[in-house]
């Protein structure tokens, strides 16, 4: 017992000390990589993703992210849902942060394209479907180049091309692990200089 709340104690008062300092240096360049796992709004089914993003982040309260989903095959659970042989999630968008110091919250959207192949389609051709994908998250900075993530993302796209029709792939996807950061230094020239 003693164990557990000393340990408990340092992760908080290491929290409390990393909390302090302030180790975001705006502009800055965010990436990660995890593995994502899904639940899809129309069926009892779940999904597994690949999940990688690249984030600018402009000041404390904009920057443009970029994120690609993977769907693995074989990895999900399905009652009646035809899933996709196939499926990437590529999207682009816009942030607004909020938050003090090195916790930062995060809100944004983000429109994007879904490639999808079925096997179940006569032709077997991949297809291409707009989609869109709304995020919210927090991170947490505890070092110059490391930071803690946690992302909840809505997913709304259809896999086409089947002879049943549209089929609704909405889900809710959430990723979270270690991200990294790289400080972005911006050279101020004079204006004397521009001409």
């Amino acid at each position: 017992m003693g164990k557990k709340i000393s340990l408990v104690l340092a992760i908080v008062c290491t929290t409390f000390i990393f909390g302090q300092t302030k180790v975001n240096n705006y502009p800055l360049l965010n990436f990660s990589g995890t593995i994502s796992p899904g639940k899809f709004t129309s069926q009892k089914s779940t999904a597994i993703h690949l999940n990688g993003f690249l984030e600018y982040t402009l000041d404390r309260k904009y920057s443009v992210r970029g994120d690609v989903y993977k769907f693995i095959q074989g990895a999900a659970s399905s009652s009646n849902l035809v899933l996709p042989y196939q499926m990437n999630q590529i999207y682009l968008g816009a942030f607004r942060s909020f938050g003090q110091n090195n916790w930062r919250q995060y809100i944004g959207f983000q429109p994007g394209i879904t490639v999808s192949r079925d096997l179940l389609s006569s032709y077997n051709k991949p297809q291409i479907n707009p989609s869109f994908s709304l995020k919210v998250g927090s991170s947490f900075s505890f070092y110059k180049y490391f930071n803690f993530y946690l992302d909840l993302s809505f997913n709304k796209t259809q896999l086409r091309g089947i002879y049943s029709g549209p089929n609704n792939l909405n889900e809710f996807l959430l990723s979270g692990g270690l991200g990294f950061q790289i400080p972005r230094k911006i050279k101020k020239v004079p204006y004397s200089h521009w001409m």
